[in-house]
Formats: structure tokens, sequence, C-alpha cells
């Protein structure tokens, strides 16, 4: 019984180990493509070629001053997201649950803003913005389930890098 639950932790402390540098590369990449935006429109360099196809897909005007504020804030978005998913690898490596909450947290109400923003978006008719949205918000939440079960097992004790006699101890308890 016991080794066939070592197996299980160690399996979902894979997959949260994953998730964590999945997200990392994923948000990495997020920055730096909305610190490129900025540089581009800051100097100038070029306008983006896709920028007449969106207004045409969207049916509006979009300012430059607008391209800047929201690669702004989504540069800002992936910034702390990279941050938090550092700490998800940390918190699972060191074993320590906050940091496994932190991000939790920090992801739960991304999570719940891109949903929010999904529905504005589907009010305003954007369907080409909306569905996106939320086929992203749904392939992220199995993920987060996983996050807040490893959480609850470091909660528990259960999780643990690799001492195994505790492991025993904590399970001859339940």
């Amino acid at each position: 019984m016991c080794e066939q639950n070592s197996a299980v932790y160690a399996n979902i402390k894979l997959k949260v180990m994953l998730i964590g540098v999945i997200t990392f590369i994923i948000c990495l990449i997020g920055f730096s493509l909305a610190l490129y935006v900025i540089i581009l429109e800051e100097y100038n360099q070029t306008k983006f070629r896709s920028t007449n196809e969106l207004q045409h897909v969207l049916d509006m005007e979009i300012d430059s001053n607008v391209i800047d504020l929201v690669a702004g804030i989504a540069g800002v978005i992936f910034l702390l997201a990279t941050i938090f998913s550092v700490l998800l690898l940390i918190g699972i490596h060191k074993n320590k649950p906050g940091f496994v909450l932190a991000y939790f947290g920090y992801s739960t109400m991304l999570t719940m803003l891109l949903i929010l923003s999904a529905i504005l978006e589907l009010i305003q008719s954007y369907w080409a913005l909306a569905i996106p949205t939320l086929v992203l918000s749904t392939f992220y939440i199995p993920c987060l389930m996983i996050v807040h079960t490893v959480y609850e097992m470091m909660q528990k004790g259960l999780l643990l890098g690799s001492d195994r006699h505790n492991l025993i101890e904590n399970e001859s308890l339940n």
C-alpha cells in the first residue's frame, strides 16, 4: 500500500513540476512578446501588419496608445505569472506549501479574470477573442485542481521529498 501511494504522490509531484515549468516558459515568452511590442511601438520601427486585420475582425479602430497599454498590462501579468511559477517550483522542490498556495491563489485570480473578460467579450459580440479565452481557461482549470490537490497533501504532510520513512508514519496514522 505504501509503495503504491508513494508512486501516486511522486506522479502528482511530477505533474505539478511540469505545470510549473510549462507555465514558466509560456509566461516568459509572453513577457518577451509584450516587451517586444512596446519597444517596436515606442520607436515606430514598424506598424503591425495584423492591426488592420484585427480592426476588420473586431470592427473597431485600434490606436497605437491602446496597443502600448494592452501590451504593458499583459507584460505585468506575464511577469507576475513568471514569478509565481518560480514560487511553485521552489515550493514543490523545497516542500513549502505557502509557495504552492501563492501560485494557486494568483492563478485562480487570473483564471477568474480570463473568464470575466471572455464574458465581457461575448457581451460585446467579439467572438474571435472570447472563444480562445474560454478555451484557455477550460484547459487551465484542471491544472489548478492538481496544484490544489498537491497543496492539500503538503498541508497533511503526505507529500515529501525523499523522506519515505515519514510518509510511512503518516499513512499509519490515518
